[in-house]
Order: structure tokens, then C-alpha cells, then sequence
């Protein structure tokens, strides 16, 4: 438990992040990891648009539990939460939301750093995927909430970053327009947009075998990725055919027959649909 209260003071400000490992500081303190159940809890109760009742969140969590014991796990993990934090942090009688006195997340600062077109500040804030590694199997629309919840974020992230690379470039700030979208391209480097953006800045700013060796780089994972996806639907049709594995007829080297499907649909994404798909090398 996180005692941080002294008689006669107020609590110090709490600091949730939740963007990759997640993890909290009180105050000035140290950062402490935060256990994966309780952060994911509180990350969903933080994006969600209005409050929550404790029925949907104990289906949502605890699907194959009955009424009872899933209500009885949404009142552990909120004592949970309360003794991490030393106090209350998802708080009502009825729906629950954020009590957000003295709390701030990465989440939302991320988003008040774009709100306020500050692409540099969103992208320090920025230290991997929400909720890195967490997974859910037995709510796969948990799972199927996260997925969208991390790729919403993402390609805000990436959108912004492109849209400030094509202001500073415009502004004849080349090398600064290089810089920044190589930024983003190490958070993303799987985004199409941002990959063919990098090779376009550093050409700009006079760095010829820069932008030669990007385009090299972006030619050979399009390339593998080409060759991958090819590979994957040959041997997935061998394996529908019955003939995967047959003499003459070997799976590909290298590529194991791909598992199932992940399942369709789940809860819905919050926040606003983006302007327009990304396109991801993987």
C-alpha cells in the first residue's frame, strides 16, 4: 500500500501512466509499477466517455463469473486501487468515473499536448502501447476494446506528427521537419505515411544518402512485409486444401500454417473516428 499522507498535509498529485508498462509516481517519488488487472480497470473507467455502471464492468472483466461474484471483484479491485494510491480514484454510488482531484494520466496529457498542437511534448510523453502486454482471453471485448483504444491513440499520434512535419518543411524548416518525423518513426516504425514522409524530409534537407539509405531500408520491409503476407495466404491455401505438407508440396520455408482468426467485433471505441486510415508496413 501507497501511504503518502501525512497529518496535517495534503496528499502529493499522483501520476498514472499508463502508456507502456504501466506504472505510478506520488509526487516526486520513485515510479511503481502498477499490477495489470487495476491498471487496465482504470484505464477503461478513464477513456470511457461517461460513467460506468458496476454491472457492465464486472461482465466486461468477469464474464464468466455470475452477478454476484463480478460485483464482488469490481469492490476488490477498487479497494485495490484505493490502497495503491492511498486514495480514492474511481469513485460513485451508483456509475463510477474518474476522480480526477489530484490525478493525472499520460493519456490525457498526451491528448492536451495535441489539443494544443505541442507535437514534441506528446511524443516525450509517449512510451509504448497502452497497457503494453496486458491480455484479457476470457473477454475478448475487452481485448477488442483495447486494440481500438491503442490504435486510436496511435494514429492520433501519427497523424500529428506527419501534419507538423509537413508545417515545419512548408516553413522551409527542413532539418527540424527531418528530425521530428524520425521521432515518430521510431515510436511507429511500421507506418507507411511516416516512412515515405522520412525519406521526403531528409531529401529536403540536402541529406542525399540519408534519404537514399531510408529509401533503402523503406524498399526492404515493404518488401519483407510483400513477401511475408505472399507466403501466409500460400500456405494458408495448401493447408484448406488438404495438401500442406504433401510430397512435392512442402510449406514454405521458414512459415509455419497461420493460427485462427482472431475474432470480429467487440465494445465500441471511444473518441472520434480519425480523417483517414493509416496505411502499416506489418
Amino acid at each position: 500500500m501507497t501511504d503518502t499522507n501525512e497529518p496535517g498535509k495534503a496528499p502529493p498529485p499522483i501520476r498514472v501512466e499508463l502508456l507502456g508498462a504501466p506504472q505510478f509516481r506520488a509526487g516526486e517519488g520513485e515510479a511503481a509499477p502498477l499490477p495489470a488487472l487495476p491498471a487496465a480497470f482504470l484505464a477503461y473507467v478513464a477513456l470511457s466517455e461517461r460513467p460506468l455502471t458496476r454491472e457492465h464492468l464486472a461482465e466486461l472483466f468477469w464474464p464468466r463469473s455470475d452477478r454476484s461474484r463480478g460485483l464482488q471483484s469490481v469492490r476488490q479491485t477498487l479497494t485495490r486501487l484505493r490502497g495503491l494510491f492511498g486514495r480514492e480514484v474511481v469513485s460513485g454510488s451508483g456509475a463510477l468515473q474518474l476522480h480526477d482531484a489530484d490525478i493525472t494520466l499520460d493519456v490525457h496529457a498526451v491528448g492536451d499536448a495535441l489539443e494544443a498542437g505541442h507535437v514534441e511534448d506528446a511524443l516525450e510523453l509517449w512510451r509504448g502501447p497502452l497497457l503494453e502486454g496486458f491480455r484479457r482471453p476470457d473477454s475478448w471485448e475487452l481485448e477488442d476494446w483495447l486494440e481500438r483504444e491503442r490504435t486510436r491513440l496511435e494514429r492520433r499520434l501519427a497523424v500529428a506528427v506527419e501534419t507538423r512535419t509537413r508545417e515545419l518543411s512548408a516553413a522551409a524548416e527542413a532539418e527540424a521537419a527531418a528530425a521530428l518525423v524520425r521521432r515518430g518513426r521510431t515510436l511507429f516504425p511500421l507506418d507507411e505515411d511516416l516512412a515515405v514522409l522520412e525519406v521526403e524530409a531528409l531529401a529536403s534537407a540536402g541529406r542525399i544518402d540519408k534519404a537514399a539509405g531510408a529509401l533503402a531500408a523503406l524498399d526492404s520491409e515493404l518488401d519483407g512485409h510483400l513477401r511475408r503476407r505472399a507466403k501466409s495466404a500460400v500456405d494458408a491455401l495448401r493447408s484448406r486444401s488438404g495438401h500442406n505438407g504433401a510430397p512435392g508440396n512442402p510449406p514454405l520455408a521458414g512459415h509455419a500454417p497461420p493460427g485462427p482468426s482472431p475474432p470480429e467485433g467487440g465494445g465500441a471505441a471511444s473518441g472520434p473516428a480519425p480523417p483517414r486510415r493509416r496505411r502499416t508496413l506489418g
